[in-house]
């Protein structure tokens, strides 16, 4: 009979070990948040890696800390982040092995990428509980509401995110099982309720909000290639994105490094190619089979969400993966290495999508012999003296024509190396233009100049950039384009002679020269 008993018994050990050893397999593996299950706490080297990871997401959230924003929804969001991380790491040194370690760390990282997003616009209505937490003080989560709502919540943001936190910790401390009790974030959770709504109830009514005036746009000269050299100058106006020019617009002629790639980027924790970056990739394999011989190197990059190890792995699959696919265009293997970098080299901010999807790239990298797609003309530097031709409504002259100018009407001062009409200089030429309607037939002479600062040449096209800023400018408040002519002479006529930084200030400068004997008072 004892037999008979005994048997079950051990039939029931049996299962129960099963399914034990179940559970310690199925959790024995890194959640969503990149924490080790609870079972693989047991060792040096997982706490270490778990410890590892809760001080980078503590450096994370202190580096957006440090930008000191008044906008109360954003120092919220900041300050419950923080808060759930610390919970987290509270608990996790407890050695709590339910959910709740997982869980704040997954609430403390969604509210950091909102952040780095600049998904700020507002403040969370609802606080979400882990797994097995009670709701305690049901009186103070009613506050909390009211809190949010009351119109000088910007002096309390950080308070209220740290109140629901700590009510949190109690309702945890506070269910059935826990380790510890949940009086004393009871009285934490008491004494910030009274403390936040002290202030509240004396508190100001909010500042009016003052509407902001935009400034008025800065009027600068055409640039299609947007290499910083103005169409009416430019001897190379079809010049790649990103490649260093000199003063006439183009490409020195030496050998040089060119990366390129910038349409091959990547979805979120993925290194599968969109159909634009195949496109991208289908001419640069067209370009390698021309250039036979030619080495090229492939550079994976990431944005700086997830961990470092993670990220180096997805960096090198993104890497692989463009290897792989012009490999498959015909390209020969041996000439195309991969690969890479992590989140180590960025190449915009990762604290905004559009940052981060700048990141989330694959770059390659060549050397270029030659430059056999630049146009004749660029070939050589042009004549000292010349300038360059100009919109067809614009009558551009040379200095030997300029010597025998009319009086100053005017004159536009610039900030050293830029070519942008400040708002104070705006003023007078709204005067200037209002008095030139006044005049029957005249000619305005624009004439640019610049500091001695520089090459002769950039200085040349700074000043007549300039001149040309200053003419578009005329022309939106409607002085005739016919009755105007620009001109530019770089460092060459100085207004002031000396090298002090009062005689440089004078001599970045466009003058308004009226000229000809047909001009009325």
């Amino acid at each position: 009979m004892n037999r008979f008993v005994a048997l079950p018994r051990a039939v029931r050990w049996i299962g129960a070990l099963a399914l034990i050893g179940l559970g310690l397999a199925c959790s024995a593996t890194a959640g969503p948040s990149g924490l080790n299950a609870p079972s693989q706490r047991i060792t040096d080297e997982a706490i270490g890696e778990d410890l590892k990871l809760l001080k980078t997401w503590r450096q994370r959230l202190d580096a957006l800390a440090a930008d000191k924003s008044p906008d109360p929804a954003r120092r919220y969001l900041l300050a419950k982040a923080q808060a759930w991380l610390g919970l987290s790491t509270d608990e996790y040194w407890a050695n709590d092995r339910g959910p709740i370690v997982e869980e704040s760390l997954g609430e403390a990282m969604r509210l950091s990428a909102l952040l780095i997003d600049g998904a700020t616009d507002r403040v969370e209505g609802e606080t979400k509980l882990p797994n097995g937490t009670r709701i305690v003080r049901p009186d103070l989560w009613m506050a909390v509401k009211r809190f949010k709502a009351h119109p000088r919540f910007d002096l309390v943001a950080e308070e209220v995110a740290q109140l629901e936190v700590e009510l949190v910790r109690a309702g945890h401390d506070g269910a059935p099982g826990a380790a510890c009790s949940a009086e004393p974030h009871i009285r934490a959770s008491d004494s910030l309720g009274t403390y936040v709504d002290s202030v509240l109830k004396s508190a100001p009514p909010p500042a009016p909000v003052v509407p902001i005036v935009p400034p008025t746009p800065t009027v600068t000269p055409p640039d299609r290639d947007r290499d910083g050299v103005p169409d009416m100058i430019d001897c190379c106006p079809n010049t790649p994105a990103g490649l260093p020019v000199d003063a006439r617009g183009c490409p020195a002629p030496t050998v040089s490094t060119v990366s390129v790639l910038d349409g091959v980027e990547f979805d979120i924790d993925r290194f599968a190619l969109r159909p634009r970056a195949k496109s991208v990739l289908d001419s640069v394999g067209q370009e390698l089979l021309r250039r036979a011989g030619v080495p090229v190197a492939l550079t994976g990059h990431t944005d700086s969400i997830g961990t470092e190890a993670y990220n180096q792995t997805l960096s090198e699959n993104r890497a692989r993966t463009v290897r792989q696919y012009l490999i498959d265009r015909g390209v020969a293997a041996d000439r195309i290495s991969s690969a890479g970098y992590g989140e180590t080299r960025p190449r915009d901010t990762n604290r905004n999508s559009a940052g981060r999807q700048r990141n989330r790239r694959v770059e390659l990298t060549w050397q270029q012999p030659d430059q056999p797609d630049l146009a004749p003309s660029c070939a050589v530097a042009p004549p000292e003296q010349e300038i360059p031709a100009v919109v067809p409504d614009v009558t551009a002259v040379t200095p030997n024509e300029q010597e025998g100018t009319g009086p100053l009407l005017d004159r536009v001062l610039f900030a050293s190396a830029s070519m942008a009409i400040t708002q104070m200089e705006r003023a007078r030429l709204v005067r200037t233009a209002r008095e030139l309607a006044t005049r029957g037939d005249y000619t305005l002479e624009v004439v640019g100049h610049a500091d001695d600062v520089g090459d002769r040449e950039s200085n040349l096209a700074l000043s007549l950039s300039r001149a040309w800023a200053v003419r578009a400018f005329l022309v939106d408040l409607g002085v005739p384009a016919s009755r105007l002519v620009v001109s530019g002479f770089g460092a060459d006529r100085p207004a002031v002679v000396g090298r002090s930084r009062a005689a440089r200030a004078h001599n970045r400068r466009v003058d308004l020269l009226l000229s000809r004997s047909t001009t009325t008072p």
